[in-house]
């Protein structure tokens, strides 16, 4: 019989076997906490939610809800327009940025990429700086390969957030909202 270390499973350096084991434990919690969101958040109600969360972020200066539920008739590729602060608060290296959200309550895997053309519209309509999809559903490498090519052709930042990772981000952010 081969004795099995947690190392060999991945545990980080300096991190102990208990908040190892902690961690593999509370990860099925995580997917469960986004499937409880994506349920209780259908479409623009999650969009909602999402600007709730974004604007408990400390460098966040303002969240527009902007779109169709807005009675807008087209959000133009942004569901929520982003401004926060960069860089450094010392001799003048801190900036305002703008950043465009695109976010969608899916169940399973993201497979589509209408998201990522909606970012890049977005970020041409808006000038902004930077863009991020939302998803509950998992990511995929067609949506991840999709979002690296917009990257490269931008030469712009573009992040995703999905599935697991959306219960994290709410847990950081938003967790005065849910708990």
């Amino acid at each position: 019989m081969a004795l099995f270390k947690a190392e060999s499973f991945g545990k980080k350096d300096g991190e102990s076997v208990g908040i190892f084991y902690l961690k593999q434990d509370l990860a099925p919690l995580l997917k469960d906490i986004t499937n409880t969101i994506q349920k209780t958040h259908p479409a623009d109600k999650l969009e909602n939610f999402i600007a709730q969360v974004l604007r408990k972020v400390p460098s966040v200066l303002s969240v527009i809800e902007h779109g169709k539920q807005k009675g807008q008739g087209t959000d133009n590729g942004a569901d929520l327009i982003v401004t926060y602060k960069s860089g450094l608060s010392v001799s003048n290296l801190e900036r305002e940025e703008k950043l465009v959200v695109q976010v969608k309550s899916f169940i399973g895997q993201h497979w589509e990429t209408h998201a990522v053309e909606q970012i890049e519209d977005a970020m041409a309509k808006f000038q902004a700086t930077t863009g991020l999809i939302i998803t509950t559903a998992e990511s995929t490498k067609n949506l991840e390969e999709a979002i690296e090519a917009l990257c490269n052709k931008l030469n712009k930042p573009i992040g995703l957030i999905a599935g697991e990772e959306v219960a994290k981000f709410v847990l950081k952010y938003g967790a005065e909202l849910i708990l």
